[in-house]
């Protein structure tokens, strides 16, 4: 059965018009009219029949001008009918979305989903001839537009497209392709939508996007029937202090996504090129699994890891890279505004720490960018204040990888810490000072559970965290994702830590100076091997402080080697020189967007200067897809097509696409019945001229 849609169906409710000409008759029947005539020998002349084409014309007059209006407001409405041949006649604006992102790489019989999406998407292009406006569109965390061209030129061009290592957002492909839909004149727009539809992709786009657009959307899903995929989502060491010759624990986590169950599946790490485990597991599908190797570095500086899968449909999610930062000679910067403050501190730093520990002491007013490049940790004694600048540095510095630990006292401003320091540095507030510094007959202690934390994992036990007391404290409330380490009796935070970027901040409620007034803690066993494992623990960093995405735009510090330029080496391909530029106060390496998963090396002056990885999204390796009510959602208020797979995308746009357009028989069928009603018209009042006794002249 045939259906009609318009094109523009607001401008039906102008039919109301067709009204009118029924209105005038009814109105013009009821008012009186008074003929003069001289004899009722006229009346007996006239003859029924007459009479009764009289008002046949008449209501064929009223039909035509009805039909008139009716014409007119069908032909703006833009009348369509679909269901018939020809339909490829309808001029059409059509916007083709190919998903290229990573999840695509799944392997199927023809080669890859991306391999099908594309013989999809050539059959949707045979759909469209040189009169239709076709645009083809790369979709994966980014959009990009194919030359405009002929949908045959178009079909070429997709022989030479590839898919990328990038993740899956299709929200700027869609408001692209809506943003050209509305520029469109062509009344027939459809949206073409090739994908996997990784559920990823489309978690966040807002359910209102295509809110009273009236576009036809063609959803065409390409999917593996039976995913086989196991793929490793993490892998880094353990909470603990990195350094070469300690022994350290790697934790891998992995989650087989679907397929057979795996009897002997080979889980290999390599650290430095170097082999230090591997385990044979069982995996079954739809479960995730927690895998530790134990492992001791042999060398400092940054050392890539990489740990490698057996082979199963996807490739790319098989492997994990990473680069591990293990401090070498660890260089701590101590800023106090006078040497009492940092004096045990410092005394704990040289005491059995050799050649590892190199120490400089700077005023807070003296901080800059320049003393903070190259530190491992910085140590905060009992600042009052921090210039913006300062504050700046810190923060940059300790997003890049830097540790810092807050060592709190009687000098600390407390507004300003919790105005300008602590919303930039720790998520806290300070909220007042318990006890009174500088009398030892009242004190506090410390909860005698151990922590469970890398600080503590070697000396921690009850004995030794009974022994320090606290005269006194500040108080703080921790908030956002920092954490207690040590805790007062009382249950306020003795110490506590946060993450900010790359790097690791520390927050110690009681002042360290060297007049015990806070603490006596600098007199036990314990402060000494604190404060190393402390300093270590800040150095080291965040695990994984040099990864990155495929896709990100990376700037790499300027390391020490202030050269004029450098060679960046990529995991393949060839190599390329790269120049500094000046982000703000910062000298960088500007290496761009990453687009190959693998370690990355900056070359200056001849030698390994910088190292970093860049890994694939994990969450491609899911091939969940999004779900019906989910796209369903996201497309409300457009014409919503799914195009399975077993259907051809000809019969699908054949059901769903407009027809043959109608305005030009409607306006046409308009003027014919304005011509029938001015001749019909004419002969009316003739009529009526007979009708009062008027003969019309000769």
């Amino acid at each position: 059965m045939f259906g009609l849609s318009f094109s523009s169906p607001a401008v039906l409710h102008g039919l109301w018009a067709a009204l009118l000409p029924l209105a005038i008759h009814l109105l013009n029947r009821r008012r009186a009219v008074t003929v003069a005539f001289s004899n009722v020998a006229l009346l007996q002349a006239l003859q029924q029949d007459r009479m009764r084409r009289f008002r046949l014309k008449q209501l064929l007059v009223l039909i035509l001008r009805t039909l008139i209006i009716v014409f007119l407001v069908l032909g703006y409405a833009r009348p369509r009918i679909k269901g018939v041949e020809g339909d490829g006649a309808v001029r059409t604006s059509a916007s083709l979305l190919l998903d290229r992102s990573l999840s695509m790489s799944f392997r199927v019989p023809e080669g890859t989903l991306f391999d099908r999406a594309r013989n999809r998407a050539k059959a949707i292009l045979k759909l469209f001839d040189a009169q239709d406006d076709v645009r083809l569109f790369h979709v994966d965390d980014r959009v990009e537009e194919i030359e405009p061209g002929r949908p045959d030129r178009l079909a070429a061009r997709l022989e030479v497209l590839r898919y990328t290592q990038r993740g899956t957002d299709f929200q700027p492909a869609l408001i692209a392709a809506l943003a050209r839909a509305a520029q469109s004149e062509i009344p027939n727009r459809e949206i073409f939508v090739v994908s996997d539809f990784a559920a990823n992709g489309w978690s966040e786009i807002p359910d209102t996007l295509f809110s009273g657009t009236g576009i036809t959307v063609f959803c065409v899903p390409v999917r593996t029937s039976e995913p086989d995929n196991t793929g490793i989502r993490h892998a880094a060491p353990v909470e603990g202090i990195l350094g070469a010759g300690n022994a350290s624990t790697l934790r891998v986590s992995l989650t087989d996504y679907g397929g057979p169950v795996r009897l002997r599946s080979p889980v290999q790490v390599y650290l430095d090129g170097r082999r230090i485990g591997q385990q044979v597991i069982r995996t079954e599908p739809g479960t995730s699994r927690r895998l530790h190797f134990r492992f001791v570095p042999e060398r400092g500086g940054q050392v890539p890891l990489r740990v490698e899968l057996v082979d199963d449909d996807m490739a790319a999610d098989n492997v994990y890279t990473s680069v591990l930062n293990i401090p070498e000679r660890v260089s701590v910067l101590l800023i106090a505004e006078n040497d009492d403050e940092t004096y045990f501190v410092a005394r704990a730093l040289e005491a059995g720490s050799g050649h590892s520990v190199s120490v400089r002491s700077v005023r807070p007013d003296e901080l800059n960018a320049d003393l903070l490049h190259g530190t491992d940790a910085a140590l905060l004694f009992n600042v009052s204040r921090l210039s913006a600048g300062a504050l700046k540095a810190l923060e940059y510095r300790v997003q890049s990888g830097m540790g810092l630990l807050v060592v709190l006292g009687d000098r600390v401003d407390f507004r300003h810490y919790n105005t300008a320091l602590l919303p930039v540095l720790f998520p806290a507030s300070l909220v007042g000072v318990e006890g009174s510094p500088g009398q030892n007959i009242t004190y506090h202690r410390l909860r005698e559970t151990t922590p469970d934390h890398a600080v503590f994992s070697d000396e921690g036990s009850a004995e030794v965290l009974r022994r320090p007391r606290f005269y006194a404290y500040c108080r703080i409330r921790l908030g956002g994702s920092s954490q207690p380490v040590l805790l007062f009796r009382s249950g306020d935070p003795a110490l506590a830590e946060t993450r900010i970027g790359a790097g690791r901040v520390a927050l110690f409620a009681a002042g360290l100076n060297s007049d015990l007034s806070w603490t006596d803690l600098p007199l036990t066993g314990i402060f000494v091997p604190f404060i190393h494992r402390m300093i270590r623990y800040l150095a080291a960093g965040s695990p994984g402080r040099s990864d990155y995405f495929v896709g990100d735009r990376v700037y790499r510090s300027r390391s020490e080697v202030q050269a004029r330029e450098a060679l960046l080496k990529p995991p393949e391909g060839e190599a390329r020189t790269i120049w500094p530029e000046q982000r703000g106060a910062h000298s960088v390496w500007p290496v761009g967007e990453v687009d190959i998963p693998g370690v990355w090396e900056i070359y200056a002056r001849d030698r390994l200067a910088d190292r970093f990885a860049v890994r694939v999204d994990a969450a491609e390796g899911d091939p969940a897809s999004a779900s019906a009510d989910r796209l369903k959602r996201v497309f409300e208020g457009s014409r919503l097509r799914f195009v399975e797979p077993e259907v051809s995308p000809a019969d699908a746009v054949r059901a769903a696409r407009g027809g043959r357009e109608l305005w030009r028989l409607a306006l046409g069928l308009a003027l014919v019945s304005l011509m029938l009603e001015a001749i019909l018209a004419q002969s009316e009042r003739q009529g009526r001229r007979i009708q009062s006794g008027i003969r019309p002249p000769s």
